[in-house]
C-alpha cells in the first residue's frame, strides 16, 4: 500500500509576492462595466492617494520600501516620527519652550495596485512620468508625507527613521 501525504495549505512552498506598482492602462473585460466600480474601500483608498499626489504640490513626500515589517513595529516607527516632530516643533525663541502649532507627518503602508492606479490618473503627470515614478518603486511600499518642506523637522524625522530601523546584516 501506498501511502500519500495529502497537499495542505501549509505544505506548499510559498513564494515572495511581487508588490509592483503598474501604471499600465486597464483591461477591459466584455461584458464589464468600463469605468470599473470599485467597492467603498478601494474607493476610499484611490481618494486618500489622489489627495496625497495632489497634494504633493507643497508638501514632500518620501516613498520608503519596507519588508518584513510587522505591525508592532510600523507603529513604533510612528511614534518615533511623531516624538521627533515634537522635540523639533518646541520653539526656543520664547522665554517659555512652548509647542508650536506644526501638522504631523505621517507614514502610511500603501496598497501598491491602488497606488498604481492613482498614480496612472493623476492630472499632472504623464504617462512617461507615472511609468518612471513606478519603475523606482518595487516592493513593499511606504508613504511619509510632511505638512510642509521644513529642512529642520525633516532631518528630526530622517534620523529618528535611521535610528528606529537599523540597517539589515549582511550575509556571510
Amino acid at each position: 500500500m501506498i501511502c500519500v501525504k495529502p497537499i495542505i495549505a501549509s505544505s506548499i512552498p510559498r513564494t515572495a509576492r511581487g508588490y509592483v506598482v503598474s501604471v499600465k492602462a486597464p483591461r477591459v473585460y466584455e461584458g464589464k462595466p468600463t469605468p470599473r466600480r470599485y467597492g467603498v474601500q478601494k474607493t476610499f483608498l484611490y481618494n486618500q492617494y489622489t489627495r496625497m499626489l495632489e497634494a504633493s504640490d507643497n508638501s514632500p513626500i518620501i516613498f520608503l520600501q519596507h519588508t518584513n515589517f510587522a505591525a508592532q513595529r510600523l507603529q513604533k516607527l510612528r511614534r518615533d516620527i511623531a516624538d521627533a516632530n515634537i522635540k523639533f516643533s518646541v520653539s526656543l525663541s520664547s522665554p517659555t519652550p512652548s509647542p508650536v502649532e506644526i501638522d504631523a507627518p505621517t507614514l502610511a503602508v500603501v496598497r501598491t495596485s491602488l497606488f498604481g492606479v492613482a498614480l496612472r490618473d493623476f492630472a499632472p503627470l504623464d504617462a512617461d512620468q507615472a511609468a518612471q515614478i513606478a519603475g523606482l518603486l518595487k516592493g513593499g511600499l511606504a508613504v511619509l508625507t510632511l505638512p510642509s518642506f521644513n529642512p529642520p523637522q525633516l532631518d528630526a524625522i530622517l534620523r529618528a527613521l535611521d535610528r528606529s530601523v537599523p540597517p539589515k546584516k549582511a550575509r556571510d
